[in-house]
């Protein structure tokens, strides 16, 4: 599942998932609660960065710094992606603050900082006039300074929002107040990978449903996203589904995306069928709805979406950069994991949760930030209860 590079930058990458909704919630039995606060910082943060030049009206890609700057009425402002583990619901976070170091030019005393409001910043074609409405409206923050040119910014209200799905993440916002220039560092090289950007959040585990499906999480190095959602170590590509791309042209050029995911939805349940026996599967059954029931003592949910991408006009679907298919499993606590394909281990989605629906979110591409797609799996979601009858994976 190769990824294609972007202009994206610092954010708590967001692929909400869930199942069930939250009025549900008090139907299901709750797990034990942590005892004690805890802090979390991010990691693997590789960013880049997009500023907008109001003067001449054009976007720069740079990879290496991030500047903001508001003199006589010319505004220079970014926006920024950052990833964040998903250690807690939203009603568990403490306090989430964004820290930056100064590159050059003077610390402000404040910055406007806000949640983007759409998606057009992330590409350097966009309109001046339409990525100036994704800042939305970021609100004058007082920073707090540090040691050696860090400071950082009160973000916890944008961030129990997104986690709690009230609005998508499309990253941060960031502007300066009139009368100041400020360059920061994105820690894009190795020389200045300790000055990188991060987040640094504090949060509190609380009382959790523990019966949206059958397993917890289990941490899983080998395989991809599809044996993952199987409970299977062996890779499942679409040469092992027999996809044919040249049907797949045809049901795109008449059904769009979501054709082509209820094909390949099509083709794994024939998967399914036809490897039930080594693969321990004894049901797979499609869903209506992300909280359609299910018998959460023997089943779980997965949840499909593909991405079908056009650079030139036509559609490759022998190439990953053109086409590719995702999945995601939902846990026995409302969250959901994922895997992408080679050594990676599979992880918990960040900002996923009880009665959040997993197509509310972007599916980004890849957990490295510099070599992915943000938001490439953009067709309907398709999902299935699946019920594996034994409690360990698979390798089929």
């Amino acid at each position: 599942m190769k990824k294609i590079r972007i202009i994206i930058f610092l954010s708590v990458i967001a692929l909400a998932l869930s199942a069930c909704t939250s009025n549900a919630l008090s139907a299901h039995r709750k797990s034990v609660s942590s005892t004690s606060t805890q802090s979390w910082k991010s990691t693997d943060s590789t960013t880049a960065y997009n500023s907008f030049n109001q003067a001449t009206g054009q976007a720069t890609e740079d990879f290496s710094e991030i500047t903001v700057s508001n003199i006589k009425g010319k505004e220079n402002f970014a926006f920024l992606r950052l990833p964040l583990q998903a250690r807690w619901l939203s009603n568990e976070v403490v306090t989430a603050r964004l820290y930056l170091r100064l590159k050059s030019g003077k610390l402000p005393k404040a910055l406007k900082i806000g949640a983007a409001t759409g998606a057009a910043w992330v590409g350097l074609d966009s309109r001046f006039t339409q990525i100036k409405s994704d800042i939305g409206k970021p609100i004058s923050t007082s920073v707090k300074s540090g040691k050696n040119g860090w400071l950082s910014l009160d973000v916890t209200s944008t961030l129990k929002n997104w986690l709690a799905g009230h609005s998508k993440n499309n990253g941060f916002s960031l502007v300066a107040i009139k009368g100041s220039t400020s360059t920061f560092y994105t820690g894009d090289t190795e020389k200045d990978n300790a000055s990188r950007p991060y987040l640094v959040v504090t949060g509190k585990q609380k009382a959790r449903a523990s019966n949206y499906g059958k397993y917890a999480f289990t941490s899983v190095p080998k395989g991809n996203c599809l044996s993952n959602a199987l409970r299977d170590t062996n890779e499942i590509l679409l040469t092992d589904l027999k996809g044919n791309p040249a049907i797949m042209s045809n049901i795109y050029k008449k059904s769009g995306e979501n054709g082509i995911a209820n094909y390949i939805a099509d083709l794994t349940e024939k998967y399914v069928a036809t490897h039930q026996q080594s693969l321990k599967i004894s049901k797979f059954r499609r869903l209506a709805h992300f909280d359609s029931s299910i018998d959460a003592k023997k089943e779980y949910r997965i949840a499909l979406r593909v991405g079908v991408k056009s650079f030139d006009g036509s559609v490759d679907f022998r190439n990953p950069d053109d086409f590719d298919y995702h999945w995601q499993t939902e846990l026995s606590d409302g969250q959901w994991a994922q895997k992408f394909s080679g050594n990676t281990p599979s992880f918990v989605l960040p900002c996923s949760g009880p009665g959040i629906s997993p197509a509310r979110y972007p599916w980004d591409s890849s957990d490295t930030f510099i070599d992915k797609t943000v938001n490439f799996y953009t067709s309907q979601a398709i999902y299935f209860a699946v019920t594996k009858d034994v409690p360990n994976f698979t390798a089929h």
